[in-house]
């Protein structure tokens, strides 16, 4: 039942994805994508607060955040539609992309990075959320020390390789796309998310992946 529950959702967000492609004005369309998102996170945990804006120690100011996720009874400044909050209020920073490519990869973990140090001890996760990406899965996989075998058919983690982006702590796809590799068919959708302990991370290929986004808001 919970499965097909995630079906759903998964199969929701991605025809909302594809009903707001007729806003012509870009910033507008992402906006009512990260709004719909956030809305879901509402309604699935009322026990957060969740909201657009920044994050500040007191004496620097983040980036702008797409989506922050906080304990319900934390401070907020409001700023008009968005909120400013303490750094160590936070939980989750989620950013919103409609077609991920390198470049945000890139930026995201230089904002995760600057986030992080502002934190200190209280380091809020860092992660993204893409509905497509416009470069090869495995391409993007690689940089986070995955790498496909065609033996077996699946992704396996090699140590030996540098990890790209370590301040982002995890990505979901949840693309309805396909790319070809290898002779077979594969789906440019995952979850990743980075273990705290072994510095690496850990990949989840099965379908739909959203259920792993879910879990980690559950665990909130």
């Amino acid at each position: 039942m919970f499965k097909r529950y995630f079906e759903y959702n998964q199969a929701l967000l991605n025809a909302q994805y594809g009903v707001s492609e007729i806003i012509e004005h870009l910033q507008t369309r992402g906006e009512v994508r990260e709004d719909f998102i956030r809305d879901l996170i509402i309604k699935r945990k009322r026990n957060l607060l969740v909201g657009t804006g920044f994050l500040s120690d007191g004496r620097a100011q983040s980036p702008q955040c797409d989506i922050i996720i906080a304990r319900d009874n934390a401070p907020v400044t409001s700023l008009g539609q968005k909120i400013c909050l303490n750094v160590s209020d936070c939980k989750i920073v989620v950013e919103v992309k409609s077609n991920l490519t390198s470049q945000d990869i890139k930026v995201c973990n230089e904002k995760a990075a600057q986030i992080k140090i502002m934190a200190g001890e209280s380091k809020p996760l860092y992660g993204i959320f893409c509905y497509k990406f416009n470069f090869k899965k495995n391409t993007l996989l690689r940089r986070f020390r995955f790498v496909y075998d065609s033996e077996i058919m699946e992704y396996n983690e090699n140590p030996v390789l540098a990890i790209v982006y370590p301040n982002i702590d995890f990505i979901i796809s949840i693309s309805d796309e396909e790319e070809y590799l290898e002779n077979e068919d594969i789906k440019k959708q995952f979850f990743l998310m980075k273990n705290e302990v072994t510095g690496g991370y850990s990949f989840f290929n099965d379908y739909p992946p959203i259920r792993y986004f879910w879990r980690l808001i559950d665990g909130l």
